[in-house]
């Protein structure tokens, strides 16, 4: 949203607000008249703020769900109230908001345009069904408990998880992934609850725990935990943004299942980070350590299809190379080879493997920067990497490209853990596209947002490929979050056209010169 456009947005939202009959909604939720009113508020939100536009979808389909219902009249109430307080609270917000004009900005690399904030992970994405089994997730892994169960779905009885304690104790984990969360909301569950619990002293649980992934206020805290001792309810946990987002971060495979981060494209960005450091290790050149290099390519194909054979030889004659892989790496393409076929190469020895050409992106498609990768360890468990250039040549019939060994073999290098662990997929917000790298502090997770204006991407001609977004924000974040662990200084970064050479908004030259210079 641009700020000479706000005023007509926060009018045109006051209206749609102040027309919408509730009553009439909450009596017959299908009427397509309110439903337009409150679309017409999503698409206004959405456009001042991707998250505020997802919040009041999120708390729509939540008042639907329990309005075509028909049960619980209190129930459908609250969801109706608590919808109307955010859009009131979302428009309040929207005009207060001061939005600058756009104007260029003078940048360097050394002082980003973004101020560095502590991320909070985006709960408010996830589905409702997700949300819950994050929490399984966080609570099976961390180890705490005896047995964890879900209880999702119908019938739960205001119990999404139940976990038991080592003692036989019981705890009730109940999962709200609302935008705003009120003291009324959660005292209302306890309300139900308790109605399981009378009668059956069996079914009262040790502790209860609320997992809501937004804002709560103090108030709203002590006035819950009041109330929840007033029903007999002495120990309740509330697990708000905060405390959800760093029990997230401390769970193994958690951003990469639920929040869309790649671990394999780490294996990529870490080597071509290291690789931007410009200079091999002296420790390497007088060390003995097995060297794989790419000796021969050759061609095979028939009815079964199209295969290229890479013959991947260790030149070392002395030194062992053991779990060995290998990878078909451009610009915007991988193929890796599988975990489950590493192999080990002796000394001299060599291994040709097989790589199925057709219905891959290369087959029939341009592929910048074209090579094959090998990674290995040596029988210390240190981890290195080499890389040799491919060229690719039309068949005789024009019909596909096969591959030919290329000139350029670039020396092994030692891959070392720059604290770079994973990169999520990227999002378009405003003006660009950005996504989320997960750094590792001193064994804890910081997530640090890197971004590429779409006008950049426009002069490398990458604005609708979503790939080539993608690679070239792993590329371009993970050097420059190189060089901030190495001056301890982590910070958000956005890349803008205006702040660098014109040279460098050439075409894909003008990318890779860019690249180059981190």
């Amino acid at each position: 949203m641009k700020a000479e456009d706000k005023p007509k947005y926060v009018k045109g939202a006051r209206k749609l607000f102040e027309s919408i009959n509730i009553e009439e909604l909450i009596s017959s939720p299908n009427n397509l008249q309110e439903i337009k009113k409150i679309n017409g508020l999503i698409a206004i939100f959405t456009n001042f703020s991707f998250n505020d536009g997802q919040d009041l979808k999120n708390f729509f389909s939540e008042f639907q769900k329990w309005a075509r219902a028909g049960e619980r009249k209190e129930h459908i109430q609250n969801c109706a109230s608590d919808m109307m307080q955010l859009i009131d609270q979302k428009i309040k917000d929207m005009n207060v908001y001061p939005i600058e004009p756009e104007v260029k900005n003078e940048v360097i690399l050394d002082k980003p345009i973004i101020t560095a904030t502590k991320h909070i992970l985006p709960f408010q994405r996830l589905s409702a069904d997700d949300f819950v089994r994050l929490t399984f997730w966080i609570l099976q892994r961390a180890g705490n408990y005896k047995k964890v169960e879900p209880y999702e779905g119908m019938g739960d009885k205001q119990r999404d998880v139940v976990a038991y304690s080592y003692n036989g104790d019981k705890h009730y984990y109940q999962c709200k992934r609302y935008a705003q969360i009120t003291a009324s909301t959660i005292k209302h569950e306890l309300d139900l609850l308790k109605t399981h619990c009378d009668g059956n002293l069996q079914f009262k649980p040790k502790s209860i725990y609320f997992v809501v992934g937004c804002r709560i206020s103090p108030q709203a805290r002590d006035e819950v935990h009041e109330y929840g001792k007033s029903l007999g309810f002495k120990d309740i946990t509330i697990w708000a943004e905060i405390e959800l987002d760093e029990r997230a971060k401390a769970i193994d495979g958690v951003l990469e299942e639920f929040f869309g981060f790649d671990t394999h494209l780490v294996r990529s960005v870490v080597q071509e980070a290291l690789r931007s450091d410009g200079y091999i290790r002296d420790d390497l050149k007088h060390r003995d350590i097995p060297v794989l290099d790419l000796e021969g390519v050759r061609r095979s194909g028939g009815s079964t299809g199209q295969f290229i054979l890479f013959n991947i030889t260790n030149l070392s004659r002395t030194q062992t190379a053991i779990d060995c892989q290998w990878e078909v790496r451009g610009f915007d393409y991988s193929f890796r080879s599988p975990d489950s076929d590493r192999f080990s190469l002796q000394p001299a020895f060599s291994k040709e493997v097989t790589y199925r050409l057709d219905g891959k992106k290369p087959y029939k498609n341009e592929i910048k920067e074209l090579s094959f990768v090998m990674e290995y360890k040596d029988m210390m468990g240190m981890t290195y990497f080499t890389r040799r250039e491919l060229k690719r040549v039309r068949v005789p019939s024009g019909d596909f490209y096969e591959f030919q060994r290329g000139g350029i073999f670039y020396p092994a290098e030692q891959i070392t853990n720059i604290g770079i662990k994973g990169v999520s997929i990227p999002i378009h917000t405003d003006d660009r596209y950005q996504s989320d790298f997960e750094v590792d502090i001193s064994g804890k997770a910081e997530i640090v947002t890197i971004g590429v204006s779409r006008t950049f991407l426009s002069t490398w001609g990458f604005l609708d490929d979503i790939e080539r977004i993608k690679s070239a924000i792993a590329e371009l974040g993970s050097r420059v979050i190189r060089k901030m662990l190495l001056k301890k200084e982590l910070n958000d970064y956005l890349f803008v056209a205006d702040d660098f050479p014109q040279d460098y908004q050439n075409g894909f030259k003008g990318y890779q010169l860019l690249r180059d210079s981190l």
